[in-house]
């Protein structure tokens, strides 16, 4: 069965060399069939990395950005912290017009939804 620790490993052989390609490998060696084979954090963990690789692979996101997720799914003092950005009135505008107010955060926060394709 695989676990979360056997994940975290080959999260942390990737931070320590940076060998994207050799992660994929280590990676997918470990996420073949999860779904049947894993402990449910596994699963989780595993669904969450697949999701930022194929947006990587589909060039939504960059290695960096890969990089920079996985280290966060192995160092939980790493935090996503969220920006409130106000946006005030033009001059030009009534008086009585309120200002906006947005969020702005991380774009590895967001995922695709998508997952590596199962080949049998």
């Amino acid at each position: 069965m695989v676990t979360i620790d056997q994940i975290r490993e080959a999260v942390l052989k990737y931070l320590a060399h940076g060998d994207a390609n050799r992660f994929v490998l280590d990676f997918s060696r470990l996420s073949y069939n999860i779904h049947t084979n894993g402990d449910s954090d596994a699963q989780l963990i595993a669904d969450r990395i697949e999701s930022k690789l194929a947006d990587v692979r589909a060039g939504f996101a960059s290695k960096d950005d890969l990089l920079e997720f996985v280290s966060t799914l192995v160092n939980p003092y790493v935090a996503n912290n969220f920006v409130s950005v106000v946006f005030f009135q033009a001059p030009t505008h009534p008086v009585n017009l309120s200002a906006e107010l947005g969020t702005a955060c991380p774009a590895w926060v967001g995922f695709s939804g998508t997952s590596l394709a199962k080949v049998s």
